[in-house]
């Protein structure tokens, strides 16, 4: 598959998170109940599939391809991606602050929300008029540079059951992963790259010609030519913010961000504990709960 295509495909997938934070900020702005465990699961689907998936990948090929024709979208895009990533630390962060019950904390995450959801579609339709572009200058031939091993396509598999899990809920519809399961069909990146390896390994230990020998009548010394083989987290938060539980022990939960060091999600869900969310409001008393809906964790 090729990289523009697949960026494609990425942007669907983007978008219609985009839409499900919205559907769940607007309940939030509107003193709704909202489940914190679902607003997790967005923000480990920015951290993973968006920090850690797809990011890497446009950096690798699109912004290379813009540096090679000096676009002067490059620099706009870059800093746009430094700012989508800090503001999704901050969400985390702030998370963080929900399940901890601290004042003000739904105020500040629908605010913050709000902020990175307008940046990230504004940015997303900027690529798109690149990828346009790039495809008229015929840089989307070029094969995908992240090739899909069984990992890559097992973690794609998790993220994306946890995208339709929310929009099932939220939006009522599911992202096509049609896509996905063409690629699980193909040849494993890991395979081709034994291949190549393997075929390498033929090249080097091929017989060396022998060449033509010539009659002397002086002794001439004779040397040996050979070649060896490569080695090679229930209460409800109030109205002024602060959570109630209803029972004595509670359970710790943190969030945090592992941006630019680990490659591995940092956001754990609390399985055995369920918060409604409910926004900072003018009014003493407590803001309307909504029952929510019971959700199985994605896997």
């Amino acid at each position: 598959m090729d990289y523009l295509t697949r960026a494609k495909y990425d942007h669907g997938a983007l978008r219609m998170m985009l839409d499900v934070q919205k559907e769940i900020l607007a309940r939030l702005a509107k003193a709704r109940g909202v489940n914190l465990l679902h607003l997790e699961d967005i923000l480990r689907f920015w951290e993973d599939f968006f920090y850690r998936e797809h990011l890497p990948a446009e950096e690798e090929f699109l912004f290379a391809a813009l540096h090679r024709l000096e676009h002067p979208a490059l620099r706009e895009l870059t800093a746009e991606h430094e700012e989508l990533c800090f503001s999704i630390e901050k969400l985390v962060a702030i998370a963080g602050k929900l399940r901890a019950g601290k004042p003000n904390s739904g105020r500040e995450f629908l605010e913050t929300g709000n902020s990175f959801g307008l940046l990230l579609e504004r940015h997303i339709n900027k690529e798109n008029s690149v990828f346009a572009e790039l495809t008229v200058k015929e840089y989307g031939t070029a094969g995908f540079p992240r090739l899909l091993s069984p990992e890559d396509l097992s973690r794609l598999t998790r993220l994306f059951s946890l995208l339709n899990n929310l929009a099932g809920e939220y939006l009522g519809k599911e992202y096509d992963t049609t896509w996905l399961n063409l690629e699980k069909r193909k040849e494993p990146a890991v395979n081709r790259e034994e291949t190549a390896e393997a075929r390498e390994k033929v090249e080097a230990t091929e017989t060396v010609e022998t060449p033509e020998t010539v009659e002397m009548t002086e002794p001439v010394e004779t040397a040996e030519v050979t070649t060896g083989n490569k080695d090679e987290g229930h209460g409800h938060v109030t109205a002024e913010g602060t959570l109630e539980p209803n029972h004595e022990e509670v359970t710790e939960g943190s969030l945090e961000v592992s941006h630019g060091i680990t490659t591995e999600g940092s956001l754990e869900a609390n399985l055995e504990k369920t918060v409604e969310v409910m926004p900072e409001t003018g009014s003493t008393g407590a803001a309307e709960e909504i029952p929510e809906a019971n959700r199985e964790e994605a896997t």
